[in-house]
């Protein structure tokens, strides 16, 4: 049994950062990113909106240290936009010692 400390960030807020829409082909499959987080915040994970029902989510990573991003399936049999948005912590994370 491994012991945590509780993570506090009372005063923080997010934000969701949009990338640029990507429209995924019937059938297809695409890399879609977010937006790249601001200067003095801390990219923590990451979401996406799209329209349609049958858009899966093949793989969500961080790209780089500001950007997320997701590959996404269609499974559609019409085209499907998509947005990526990265979210961005507005408070320092720091790392226990």
């Amino acid at each position: 049994v491994g012991y945590y400390q509780e993570a506090t960030a009372a005063n923080s807020a997010v934000s969701r950062i949009a990338g640029t829409p990507v429209t995924i082909t019937a059938g297809a499959s695409n890399f879609a990113n977010g937006g790249a987080c601001p200067a003095g915040t801390t990219l923590i994970s990451g979401e996406n909106d799209f329209t349609g029902n049958d858009v899966s989510i093949g793989e969500s990573r961080q790209t780089t240290a500001t950007v997320w991003t997701m590959w996404q399936i269609n499974h559609d049999a019409v085209s499907r936009t998509t947005t990526v948005y990265s979210r961005c912590l507005d408070t320092p994370v720091k790392a226990l010692p």
